[in-house]
């Protein structure tokens, strides 16, 4: 726990966009409001699964909290071996971490990772590739009051390379209103978002262990934004969102259930569910 001077800016501001909800009925909302933050590196495991060396991008400008729970946590976590030909290898990969601080009490706070991706170092082929993903239209309602959220699409992609499935895992907004607002919001811009993905192709993998596969699942964040804050030098910066359920999905692989989070991927990049390393250990918290 620890106390963050920079909690108290970003929460204010997120609660000022309030819909005119009755005071008594967005209090509860209020509560699940979170401080998050989007972190990216790169990480390298040993043939046995530990953590070699990491490192963060914009170290720099972190908060000394960041910096030290990072450094406490990743040296800890274990992955999967990676295979090539038989044989664990060495690997390396891309980070991206999502970190959340929740006010437990009067200055004091909870800091913790509840998301993370690891896609890998794939040779080319081996990945989906996207071929056509339009940006999925802002739904007026949303965009005229403000309402801002990012939504984590997973699409089913077939063999032909098109779209046969889409689900919304989890969407997270950045705006405060009562429960059943909030709900609402939440179907406004998963609609919109799964609406425009249905439309999507994507150029299936050419070699690799998964080539064969019957389909591919690839996860996507949409993110809708209003007039916000254009990210700090270095990327690294604190946003008030209130984050939302993870949703089951019917036809997604029974072991999607222990990956480490859906909300740690860039907006519009698509990510293959999957692949890439595989942690074994939890995120861990401070």
């Amino acid at each position: 726990m620890a106390k963050m001077g920079w909690w108290t800016g970003g929460i204010v501001a997120l609660l000022m966009v309030s819909m005119g909800a009755q005071a008594q009925t967005a209090r509860a909302v209020r509560q699940t409001v979170e401080a998050s933050m989007l972190v990216s590196g790169e990480i390298e495991i040993s043939p046995q699964g530990q953590v070699r060396n990491f490192s963060v991008a914009g170290r720099e400008d972190l908060p000394p909290e960041v910096t030290g729970l990072l450094d406490q946590l990743i040296p800890a976590w274990r992955f999967e071996p990676v295979e090539r030909e038989g044989h664990a290898v060495a690997a390396r990969s891309p980070m991206r971490l999502r970190l959340v601080a929740r006010k437990l009490g009067e200055d004091r706070y909870g800091l913790s990772v509840v998301s993370a991706q690891f896609d890998g170092e794939p040779e080319p082929g081996e990945r989906v590739q996207s071929r056509d993903m339009k940006p999925p239209s802002y739904p007026m309602a949303a965009a005229q009051s403000g309402v801002g959220g990012d939504v984590y699409v997973l699409v089913r992609v077939g063999r032909d390379g098109q779209v046969e499935d889409v689900a919304a895992e989890q969407t997270n907004l950045r705006v405060v209103d009562s429960a059943p607002r909030m709900d609402k919001w939440r179907r406004i811009l998963e609609q919109a978002a799964l609406s425009g993905a249905r439309h999507w192709s994507f150029t299936p993998p050419t070699r690799g262990d998964t080539v064969d596969d019957a389909y591919w699942q690839v996860r996507v964040p949409v993110s809708f934004s209003v007039g916000e804050d254009l990210p700090s030098k270095g990327g690294n910066h604190w946003r008030a969102y209130v984050p939302g359920p993870r949703q089951p999905v019917p036809w997604a692989t029974p072991d999607m259930a222990a990956d480490a989070g859906v909300d740690a991927g860039a907006a519009g990049q698509p990510s293959q569910v999957g692949v890439g390393l595989h942690l074994r250990s939890p995120l861990g918290a401070s």
